[in-house]
């Protein structure tokens, strides 16, 4: 952690990283929780701020080359100044306070630092809401995968996609909980995907047949039991797929 006189910047140069911080900004008091985590197809950052008995999520994930975010950060202010927060330059590895003032403002800062920094109490707690984030089916990351669900809270970590790879449709789910990781994989190899097209009446000559087909999957099984789901629809329409495992 670095400070100078108008930026606070919480930084590791591996991870997984966490701060837990109660923070004091000219005279305002909030805390701060940190938690950056490397994933099996990128990274997570997640922030948690206390401030005013609300508690305020942002979350940001990496993916397969891909970037996306959820949540917000909470609106704090004085008078003549503004506290903003945004990542670092260093991606899932840097986290920055910034104090602002604002544009109307003519008075002169005094202040050597905004920021006082301290441990925070044991009553403060940052309990990562354990609701199922949601998938809305028209939603996709790009044109070759879709996510099918997710599930993330401070003990468990779920999440399972429908991609294209090497030609071949894989269905991955993956779980991270405590001391155990697993993932299992559904392939569908390219000479079997007219099948599905078939089944879900895509036509298989257009150039976006691979983006269609995804949005049906998703459309038809997305959920928390997505994976059983596909497998059964498989082997109901005896298309042929194979199963592995990593552990």
């Amino acid at each position: 952690m670095s400070t100078n006189q108008h930026t606070l910047l919480f930084e590791s140069s591996s991870l997984p990283f966490v701060v837990q911080n109660t923070i004091n900004w000219r005279g305002i008091e909030f805390h701060l929780r940190i938690d950056a985590n490397a994933t099996h197809t990128g990274g997570e950052f997640m922030v948690i701020v206390n401030f005013n008995d609300k508690r305020y999520f942002h979350r940001t994930v990496s993916s397969r080359g891909w970037l996306f975010s959820k949540g917000h950060f909470p609106e704090i202010e004085t008078k003549n100044h503004t506290l903003k927060f945004s990542l670092g330059k260093v991606p899932f590895k840097s986290f920055k306070l910034s104090d602002e003032m604002k544009s109307n403002t003519e008075i002169e800062d005094t202040l050597e630092s905004p920021f006082k920094i301290s441990g925070v109490p044991l009553s403060v707690h940052f309990n990562n809401p354990k609701e199922k984030i949601e998938v809305i089916p028209e939603k996709k990351i790009n044109n070759n995968e879709v996510v099918l669900y997710e599930y993330k809270s401070m003990e468990l970590n779920i999440n399972s996609y429908a991609y294209f790879e090497n030609e071949n449709l894989i269905i991955d789910y993956w779980k991270l909980g405590g001391n155990y990781e697993d993932e299992i994989f559904i392939t569908i190899e390219n000479q079997d995907i007219v099948r599905l097209y078939k089944e879900f009446n895509v036509d298989a000559d257009t150039s976006i047949k691979r983006e269609l087909l995804l949005q049906s999957i998703l459309k038809a099984f997305n959920g928390e039991s997505c994976f059983r789901k596909i497998e059964k629809f498989l082997i109901e329409k005896n298309i042929p797929h194979s199963k592995s495992a990593r552990r």
